[in-house]
């Protein structure tokens, strides 16, 4: 089932700039930051735990946004 998400497109070092990081996987890399190298996605805790239930196993897989795969790196 589709769903509607809230979510933002950021520069690599976006984390970096407010002095975080993803609590578990890793944050984004510099060549991820180019035009077709940007398909991996960090989710929020809250849909982290709401739809994937904290579980950690997200990490690596692919998940669709905007009918685009995204794998999870965070």
């Amino acid at each position: 089932a589709s769903e509607v998400l809230a979510g933002a497109r950021v520069t690599f070092n976006y984390f970096d700039v407010l002095g975080l990081g993803p609590l578990h996987g890793r944050a984004f890399l510099p060549q991820e930051d180019q035009p077709g190298h940007d398909q991996v996605v960090i989710l929020s805790h809250e849909l982290w735990q709401q739809r994937f239930g904290g579980d950690l196993r997200i990490l690596g897989q692919s998940i669709q946004l905007d009918y685009q795969p995204k794998v999870v790196v965070g």
